[in-house]
C-alpha cells in the first residue's frame, strides 16, 4: 500500500498587496499548493472571506482569491497572513 501526502501551501506574492480599512477589496495569493484554501488568517482586524466558489478554490493550485475588509479602525502598517488549506497552513506572508 502506498500512501502519498500531500504539500502544506507556500505563498510567493499577493496581489494587491494593501486594503484600505473600512472598504472590500479582492485580494489574491500567488504561490504552490494554495487549492482547496478554506480560511485566510490575518494580523489586524479583518474579515476574510473566499471571493471564489469552493469548486474554483478546489481546483486552482496556484492562486485563490480573497474578499478582505480590514476594520475601519485598522492602522496602516505592514500585516502578516497565513493561508489554511485543505493540506495544511502556510507560513507568515508579510504584506
Amino acid at each position: 500500500m502506498c500512501s502519498a501526502f500531500a504539500q502544506s501551501p507556500n505563498l510567493t506574492h499577493i496581489f494587491p498587496a494593501a486594503a484600505a480599512p473600512g472598504k472590500s477589496t479582492e485580494v489574491t495569493l500567488f504561490g504552490k499548493n494554495l487549492g482547496g484554501a478554506t480560511e485566510l488568517w490575518t494580523s489586524f482586524p479583518c474579515e476574510a472571506v473566499l471571493a471564489r466558489p469552493s469548486g474554483e478554490n478546489e481546483k486552482e493550485t496556484s492562486k485563490v482569491t480573497f474578499r478582505l475588509t480590514p476594520g475601519p479602525e485598522t492602522q496602516v502598517s505592514i500585516g502578516a497572513v497565513r493561508l489554511a488549506t485543505t493540506n495544511g497552513i502556510s507560513s507568515l506572508h508579510l504584506s
